[in-house]
């Protein structure tokens, strides 16, 4: 009996670990400050998205989006339309708590975004630290970030 479970489990890891990345778009934040809330969004190819919330009191809240196949494609073409896979992995803090060189400035209390995109088998993240200012692109990262949240509908659940 051991050995059968054991063979179960060894056939359904290497299925899970042979499927293709899930063609999405993932948008993270976290904001240490007040009020606490934290949000992590993700859309799919065939529009579905999800969402969910939670506050300083850990309370979660999850939604689900109705949007279409084309607002997917329509957030594909404004990526691509910003060269997302162009920006760096990183702007903000640097391992140890060293502040990152591309950023001219580095204010403390400020929201951490992260956004990942998996498409056509590859794979893009971008982690930025809000209090990380001057860098390269910035500007077009700032407004990059809004557009998504709005082609995601994102807005009215989290602000802009």
């Amino acid at each position: 009996m051991k050995f059968i479970i054991l063979i179960l489990l060894l056939v359904s890891n290497v299925a899970v670990a042979k499927s293709p990345l899930q063609d999405s778009f993932t948008i993270s934040s976290m904001n240490f400050e007040e009020p606490w809330e934290h949000y992590k969004a993700a859309i799919f190819a065939d529009g579905t998205t999800v969402l969910i919330l939670q506050n300083e009191d850990a309370a979660v809240k999850s939604f689900q989006i109705h949007n279409s196949p084309s607002t997917f494609q329509d957030l594909i073409s404004t990526l691509d339309e910003f060269q997302f896979t162009r920006f760096e992995d990183d702007y903000g803090w640097m391992n140890d708590e060293e502040k990152d060189p591309k950023c001219t400035e580095l204010l403390s209390g400020h929201v951490y975004t992260h956004a990942s995109l998996q498409y056509a088998g590859q794979e893009k993240i971008v982690s930025y630290y809000h209090g990380c200012q001057g860098f390269f692109r910035e500007t077009e990262l700032k407004s990059l970030l809004r557009h998504v949240k709005d082609i995601m509908g994102l807005s009215e659940f989290v602000g802009t």
